[in-house]
């Protein structure tokens, strides 16, 4: 075994306290910040998800409104609210609460059929702002168009 002398002892550097905490500390920002873009992708992805579904809520309702007969649809109350539908449902309540708003408006030669749907997203803090999204379309009076 060989023994080193003290004076070689003292010649081998290594790493001291200071120099350890800021390793450590640079570590823990770059950690953070990988993190932190995890959950904004998270919810950047649920967002869309979100958003998509709405989509789909409104078309689905516009649709079935441009299969009536125009004379079943003039007939319609003006703005009709429906509460308590569900994005995302995947049962056990666990879906985002939204509010579909349909508006129709009667012109000179058709109507148009406005839907919006509203529900609350969550954000990156413990917070959530709203969203909305709006759909519209124009059903024509069937036969001539007012006009010359």
């Amino acid at each position: 075994m060989v023994q080193l002398s003290q004076s070689k002892r003292r010649a081998e550097k290594g790493l001291c306290l200071p120099e350890i905490l800021v390793a450590c500390f640079i570590s823990l920002v770059a950690i953070g910040a990988v993190l932190s873009s995890f959950l904004s992708g998270r919810l950047g992805s649920t967002g869309a998800k979100h958003w998509t579904q709405a989509r789909n809520l409104a078309q689905a309702r516009i649709e079935q409104l441009r299969s009536l007969d125009y004379s079943d649809l003039a007939a319609l109350p003006g703005t009709a609210t429906e509460t308590g539908l569900v994005l995302d449902d995947r049962g056990g309540g666990t879906g985002v609460q939204c509010t579909r708003t349909t508006g129709l408006t009667q012109e000179d030669n058709g109507m148009t059929i406005a839907v919006t749907i509203s529900w609350n997203e969550k954000t990156a803090g413990s917070g959530s702002a709203p969203w909305t999204y709006d759909l519209k379309t124009w059903v024509a009076y069937p036969g001539r168009p007012a006009g010359p």
